[in-house]
């Protein structure tokens, strides 16, 4: 993320840390051209980050049941920051994946409470729909929502995904040496500095 971006980033409000909203505009600029799904868009936060890496000519469509500012609010500043196609479901994840056309690049889910039955109700709708090189990335990974942990394990083990390594070191370095967290309160943990609840696997 630039530092214009950045700054929208830490403005917009939401549970995510900047080392996370790098690691996750990182992934993205990783992922195949596609469609690419956030699922669980509160805000719009995380949706930032993920605008700020996409491909050109990538759909990114958004999905919440309850959208926490207006959605021509959010929309206006993913435009800000990246011309690519932006789609609003407001609906529950479950209804709205099933309904979405194609074969997914990248999906990122942060839905709801996090509960493993959600996890993976999720996980079955998408994960026989990505493509090759596609991501999935799970936030709230190893922190106090085990349920994510184990649907990302559960697919692991399929053999059909590997894992990404994120280089969390270099990105705390970064994060530290910019200060880039001052001014971003809207993060879960904010007992820890850096909250880096990020995980993500590639489809093989």
């Amino acid at each position: 993320m630039n530092p214009t971006t950045l700054s929208l980033f830490k403005s917009t409000p939401g549970a995510m840390s900047c080392a996370e909203g790098l690691a996750l505009s990182r992934l993205t600029a990783s992922a195949p051209t596609g469609i690419y799904i956030e699922s669980g868009s509160h805000s719009g936060k995380s949706t930032v980050a993920i605008a700020s890496a996409l491909h050109r000519g990538c759909e990114l469509h958004m999905i919440d049941p309850d959208f926490k500012r207006p959605t021509s609010a959010i929309l206006g500043d993913l435009q800000s920051v990246s011309e690519s196609t932006f789609i609003f479901h407001i609906a529950p994840s479950v209804e709205a994946l099933p309904r979405i056309a194609g074969d997914f690049a990248f999906v990122f889910l942060d839905s709801g409470d996090h509960s493993y039955e959600l996890c993976r109700a999720e996980c079955d709708i998408v994960a026989p729909r990505m493509v090759k090189g596609g991501i999935i990335a799970f936030h709230d990974f190893r922190s106090q929502f085990i349920g994510v942990e184990r649907c990302y394990n559960e697919l692991l083990a399929t053999g059909a995904f590997e894992e990404v390594v994120i280089p969390w070191k270099d990105i705390e370095a970064e994060v530290v040496a910019g200060d880039l967290e001052a001014g971003n309160d809207t993060y879960h943990h904010t007992e820890l500095a850096n909250p880096m609840f990020l995980g993500a696997l590639r489809r093989k």
